[in-house]
């Protein structure tokens, strides 16, 4: 079974599933789809509260952390509401063994009480791949947009926030023996920031690799690998800038899934990152995070529910999240949960 009809993640079924056909040999000229999801969620940590309600200085000191700008010391839990419409494609050129493809997304989150969730993203990727016998080599540019809305000043007044990112990447898929896919991507992007008076102290330059290896297990699962490592530089040569920007980060993420008859689907991933800011000094050391993710994911086809709902995917997923770190300002754990119904049409 190839890996195209396994339970992979949404993301992988997007990036992964119709590379893989198009390597295979569809016979159309082009292949479009249009998605759609609609997603209601929870969090228990919206505005990412410190476990310890703590804030530690340069020297090593600890001092209580700043009152939430929502009344208290304590973390605030919501709710919130999700939508994402996405439109991709490939247009093939046989006679060059080559395609060029597209993607626009455009999403949007609604929380009930809090902000720091709220916003709306647009994304818009292309490029062209080159076919091989088992590899396909990808070229590619991005631009992405995000409106975000934060609080600021002492009236904690809601301010719209933009940050906006540029990037060219270089990616290498090669399908080995067994049905194995082994993938490799780098990136450099830039970010702009505005909206809040040091927002220029957020601009920066990234560049990041990325590793992937993806095998079946017998009929119906699948195990994966990734491996991301990143290096974010500040555009400007402040010391704010480059305390806030300069950044390090290297993480590793490991899923399985498994399908569970033709309608139902499980899969399970943890991840370790770990992010070094070598312009914070917490006492004789650098800053460093330390950061540990569980998820739990379960999708079920409602088209044997009902012959209206043909086509539609339920899924419910939740997520934790721990951060240990000498800042104690980012040590923050949180629970999530959310529920999607999601849709695609093809043509």
């Amino acid at each position: 079974r190839s890996l195209e009809s396994l339970p992979l993640s949404d993301a992988d079924q997007q990036e992964i599933g119709r590379l893989i056909r198009i390597a295979a040999g569809d016979a159309r000229r082009s292949s479009h789809a249009f998605s759609l999801e609609l997603g209601f969620g929870a969090t228990t940590n919206a505005n990412d509260w410190p476990t310890a309600d703590r804030v530690t200085r340069g020297n090593g000191e600890t001092l209580p952390a700043p009152v939430s700008v929502y009344g208290g010391s304590r973390a605030y839990s919501d709710t919130r509401a999700h939508l994402r419409l996405g439109l991709d494609g490939t247009f093939r050129f046989d006679a060059i063994d080559t395609s060029a493809f597209y993607a626009v997304t455009v999403a949007a989150t609604r929380p009930d009480r809090t902000v720091e969730s709220e916003g709306q993203t647009v994304s818009v990727s292309t490029g062209i791949r080159h076919h091989l016998d088992a590899t396909v080599l990808s070229l590619g540019l991005g631009h992405s947009r995000a409106d975000r809305v934060n609080t600021y000043g002492a009236d904690a007044l809601p301010v719209t926030t933009d940050v906006a990112a540029r990037s060219v990447f270089a990616r290498v898929d090669t399908r080995l023996r067994g049905d194995h896919l082994l993938a490799y991507r780098i990136s450099r992007g830039r970010e702009d920031h505005s909206g809040l008076p040091d927002a220029d102290n957020s601009d920066a330059d990234r560049t990041t690799h990325r590793l992937t290896w993806h095998a079946p297990i017998g009929a119906d699962a699948f195990t994966a690998v990734r491996v991301t490592r990143s290096r974010s530089r500040a555009r400007l040569s402040t010391v704010p800038a480059r305390r806030v920007s300069d950044r390090d980060r290297t993480a590793v993420a490991v899923s399985w899934g498994t399908r569970l008859g033709d309608a139902q689907r499980v899969e399970v991933g943890g991840s370790l990152g770990v992010t070094t800011f070598p312009r914070q000094r917490i006492a004789d050391s650098k800053r460093e995070d330390r950061e540990r993710t569980l998820s739990l994911l379960y999708g079920h086809q409602l088209g044997g529910i009902s012959d209206h709902l043909a086509g539609w995917e339920m899924v419910l997923e939740t997520a934790y999240r721990d951060t240990e770190s000498n800042q104690s300002l980012a040590e923050v754990n949180e629970i999530t949960g959310m529920l999607t119904l999601k849709r695609e049409w093809a043509f």
